[in-house]
């Protein structure tokens, strides 16, 4: 499978390139204990801690010319945790960190809700100084997530009234105060504007049971916490996490923030407690909170028409740490919808048919047949592993869409025919959100199913999530859409692929989006990449042959850039060793956007073509900010540099 593309005359190039070749490691996903053969290209570990997936590892201290030269030298581990964390992964640009910087508001919101998955769910409370309206023209609008989150926790509230003040700066008692409050966090934080707030929004009185802030301390911490009536700041300078000098008042910069995080976060990154998923026994119809091995049974949920739906019920759920094995079984749902009128399905997964949930939880379903029909596809039907579970699809053949929601967890795809029977439309379709893994290992999938332009199967991820494709014949729809701090990786498959969007819409100036495709026989026939909304992307193509490129996207290009947003801009950099392009690649990238290629020594340099006479109408709504004369069309006069790198060694 991984030499399909190979031809022979490229055999005893191969055969000299033996002793440099990648080396083999099998790669362990926790909890579930997969083993997936994989190269050393692949991500081997999470950017958020303790999880398997994401970011981590993709840049170090020593990457930024900006920390060299021994003056910051004492900030080396802080960086590294920073860049390892699952907060951000990467710097203002490739080589430049920004220690001048300093540090906002928002960004510590970012860090908190990122590094202990907090999350919102009980609706959306405007601050007065900026909107949640992507097209109100208030660049503040990408923050919205995270500083909502902390706000509905409790941990992060507003500034002065109902401001945020999301650009103020931050000190060492702004910090100390709000990892104090994750660190004893109960629901008797929230202040009464807030529990008024979640009655308002939900139609329901404030209860226990919607916490979701669960902080993996170390016990004897959280048993010094215990009362909550410490300051802050004095309590973690007699812990010995702060320094007893620190001017607990004084703004604080980016390097001296992320070292007084590094100082009282390291090693306590969370996942959610089993909470996130609410799921009460009377709305599963199987319910499996310790182990089990069930053959040879028949799992209906059936409602009777359309407008007959079930909602909001689960058919089969395992928790509480359950190794459940369900093999050579029928499992059969359709006409299931969600159960609430503001569903956020990703977050509490309702809907979800098949649902694993709670550190430890593994769900394997092997040698069986599992039927969709007319459940509501993506995000409201199919599998749904979350807070540290695992579900594993193993040998099964699955008729019609399946949506998989990975929020925390893995999503496991074994030997599968994807193809789709009989009439139904052919579509596979996973979300991966903060930590979440999918992996497709040596699966069968379709191109177009029975459905007109139905592509097979579409990916989402998300935060620091990741998707691996291993030795499967074909992966329809590229990487889909990438935000954040996503991983992807595809080795040793046939890769038909169309356009990866990548955006940034709610993340740091400073994330980087990655993937790898190693190994692999690639098409694109409508384009590569498109990049919005300062999206950051490095991408890798290692001994892929030749790939094949079609007419492109609709407008011709087959990377278009043009994410200028928020007073930053997009950038993709291509890493190419033992590949080429079938003809030259046609680009557009936006002033300010920059597209880097670099080819490693051996390695054809592409021919890259920008009609600098070319413009186009860019969906960036702050575009028309930065470029007042030109509004939303912008000239193809972004940087493309294309040259020679030793970028291994």
């Amino acid at each position: 499978m991984k030499t399909l593309q190979k031809t022979a005359a490229l055999i005893l190039t191969l055969c000299l390139l033996l002793a440099v070749a990648p080396s083999a490691f099998a790669l362990t996903l926790e909890p579930s204990g997969y083993v997936l053969d994989v190269s050393d290209y692949a991500p081997a570990q999470s950017s958020e801690t303790g999880s398997i997936g994401g970011g981590y590892g993709l840049y170090t201290f020593d990457d930024f010319y900006d920390l060299s030269g021994g003056q910051y030298e004492d900030y080396r581990d802080a960086v590294n945790w920073w860049l390892d964390c699952g907060v951000t992964n990467g710097g203002v640009t490739w080589d430049y960190f920004g220690v001048d910087n300093s540090f906002a508001r928002y960004e510590l919101a970012f860090f908190l809700y990122r590094f202990y998955n907090i999350t919102n769910d009980d609706g959306l409370w405007l601050y007065d100084d900026f909107s949640h309206n992507p097209l109100s023209g208030d660049t503040n609008w990408k923050f919205t997530d995270a500083v909502y989150a902390c706000r509905w926790s409790g941990v992060l509230g507003a500034y002065e009234g109902n401001s945020f003040n999301p650009q103020g700066i931050v000190d060492a008692a702004t910090v100390c105060d709000s990892l104090f409050k994750v660190l004893t966090w109960s629901p008797e934080i929230l202040d009464q504007e807030t529990r008024d707030m979640i009655e308002t929004f939900t139609g329901n009185p404030y209860t226990e049971t919607s916490t979701y802030v669960c902080a993996s301390f170390p016990e004897a911490l959280v048993a010094a916490a215990a009362d909550g009536t410490q300051d802050p700041v004095g309590f973690f300078i007699a812990q010995g996490l702060v320094d007893p000098e620190i001017d607990a008042n004084a703004p604080l910069s980016k390097l001296d923030a992320i070292r007084l995080l590094y100082g009282i976060c390291q090693g306590t990154g969370a996942r959610t407690a089993d909470k996130w998923a609410l799921f009460g026994s009377e709305n599963t119809v199987y319910d499996y909170a310790e182990d089990a091995e069930i053959s040879g049974e028949t799992f209906e949920l059936i409602g009777n028409d359309a407008s007959d739906e079930i909602a909001g019920t689960s058919l089969i759920v395992a928790h509480d740490g359950a190794n459940v094995v369900i093999s050579d079984s029928t499992i059969t749902v359709d006409h299931v919808t969600e159960g609430s009128t503001y569903q956020l399905a990703y977050r509490w997964g309702e809907a979800m048919a098949v649902v694993a949930y709670g550190e430890g939880t593994v769900l394997t379903i092997k040698d069986s047949e599992i039927n969709w029909l007319d459940t509501v596809e993506r995000q409201h039907g199919g599998f749904f592993p979350t807070a540290g579970a695992a579900i594993i699809i193993d040998n099964c053949v699955i008729d019609r869409q399946s949506s998989g929601m990975c929020y925390n967890g893995t999503l496991i795809y074994k030997n599968c025919d994807l193809t789709t029977a009989g009439t139904q439309t052919g579509r596979m379709h996973s979300s991966d959100f903060f930590s979440g893994v999918t992996v497709y290992d040596n699966c069968t999938m379709n191109k177009d199913g029975i459905g007109e332009d139905d592509l097979t199967p579409t990916a989402f991820n998300d935060e620091a999530a990741s998707l691996y494709i291993v030795d499967s014949p074909y992966f329809g729809n590229g990487f889909g859409t990438m935000t954040g701090v996503a991983t992807a990786y595809a080795e040793g498959s046939v890769i038909d692929a169309t356009v990866t969007g990548f955006t940034n819409n709610t993340s740091q100036l400073t994330d980087v989006t990655s993937y790898t495709y190693y190994d692999c026989d690639i098409t694109y026939s409508a384009g590569i990449a498109t990049l919005q909304k300062e999206a950051k992307v490095d991408a890798k193509y290692i001994d892929c042959g030749e790939i094949t490129l079609g007419d492109g996207m609709a407008n011709g290009y087959d990377i278009t850039i043009d994410g200028a947003e928020f007073g930053s801009y997009s950038s993709m950099r291509i890493r190419i060793d033992g590949t080429t392009f079938s003809r030259p690649l046609n680009v557009y990238v936006a002033p300010g956007c920059e597209l880097i290629i670099e080819v490693q020594p051996g390695t054809e340099l592409p021919e890259v073509i920008q009609d600098t006479a070319a413009t186009m109408d860019i969906r960036s709504y702050v575009s028309k900010i930065a470029y007042p004369d030109a509004g939303y069309t912008l000239p193809n006069l972004g940087s493309v540099v294309v040259r020679t790198v030793d970028w291994n060694g």
